[in-house]
């Protein structure tokens, strides 16, 4: 895989804010990396979103953010059966769950499986520029 700069485009699946019900992009649209990091900081400071990420021309990897009140979720999906979360980073106490948006509904995820807004932002990063997901996490097998 060729790294991209800032100027060249990923594609952007999904997006959805948690603060207008009414606001979601169905539809694949291309974004530069700069773009992306500018949207994950937009959907951040409206308090939450989710996002769907992959780069055009390949169906996979795809990597979704599911994030509430700087707090996220992420999931990678390798392949078409291949689902995998990211190991919290200890943000939350562990045994308890934590509700973040993923397509317009709340989905519950143990708090063991959330980390910070400024780590999801990090990894995004990292993806958009092509370094793979397993160099920036554990990855837990769904």
């Amino acid at each position: 895989m060729t790294v991209p700069t800032e100027d060249e485009a990923a594609e952007l699946l999904v997006v959805s804010r948690v603060v207008g019900p009414h606001w979601f992009e169905p539809q694949e649209r291309p974004t530069t990396v700069g773009g992306l990091l500018t949207l994950f900081d937009s959907v951040a400071e409206a308090g939450g979103g989710y996002l769907e990420i992959r780069f055009a021309g390949g169906d996979y990897p795809v990597l979704t953010i599911a994030l509430r009140h700087q707090r996220a979720v992420l999931q990678r999906f390798a392949g078409p059966d291949q689902l995998d979360v990211m190991q919290g980073d200890g943000c939350l106490p562990p045994g308890g769950q934590f509700d973040v948006p993923v397509m317009g509904e709340d989905v519950s995820f143990d708090s063991e499986l959330v980390i910070t807004g400024a780590l999801a932002r990090a990894v995004l990063s990292e993806f958009a520029a092509g370094i793979p997901l397993d160099r920036v996490g554990t990855w837990n097998r769904l």
